[in-house]
């Protein structure tokens, strides 16, 4: 999911309207087409969700748009595999990739095998925190200051305040 759809929170919406939201680059709308077609899927998947009247100018729960990615990825698979197309999940971390001898590109991991792969996307997530001059020892440590909005239990924390 990443960091940006991983949250549990149900108060982290997308910055984007829905219809404005999709994995295809060809069709910009395809997460709000997915919301209109699969409606009793995701109504079931959180208690949040049952009730959601959803438009394309909606800002929806980030929650939920990680559910669309997790069934979209899901169904790539399995066209993948009616089609005879072998995919491999490998859970590890690249620590260097370059090109091989042969021309190939190979991705250097941590605990497994290299790799030897047609493309390589480089994702390297979201960037850390800017330290802000107003940041005090004081205000760090406060319990009631918040400084990274990726941190999932800040929004628990807060309401036990």
């Amino acid at each position: 999911k990443g960091i940006a759809y991983a949250t549990k929170s149900d108060y982290h919406p997308l910055n984007v309207r829905a219809g404005k939201m999709g994995v295809l680059a060809k069709d910009p709308g395809h997460f709000y087409s997915w919301l209109e077609l699969n409606s009793d899927f995701w109504h079931s998947l959180d208690s949040t969700f049952a009730t959601l009247k959803i438009t394309a100018d909606s800002y929806v729960s980030r929650k939920l748009y990680a559910a669309y990615l997790k069934d979209v990825f899901c169904q790539s698979l399995e066209m993948a595999q009616k089609k005879n197309i072998v995919c491999t999940i490998v859970h590890d971390q690249a620590i260097d990739a370059g090109i091989n001898q042969k021309g190939y590109i190979e991705v250097i991991l941590e605990k497994e095998k290299p790799l030897i792969v047609d493309q390589l996307v480089l994702a390297v997530g979201t960037p850390p925190n800017q330290t802000f001059s107003f940041e005090t020892e004081d205000l760090l440590e406060s319990p009631r200051y918040v400084r990274d909005i990726w941190d999932f239990n800040a929004e628990s924390r807060l309401r036990d305040l």
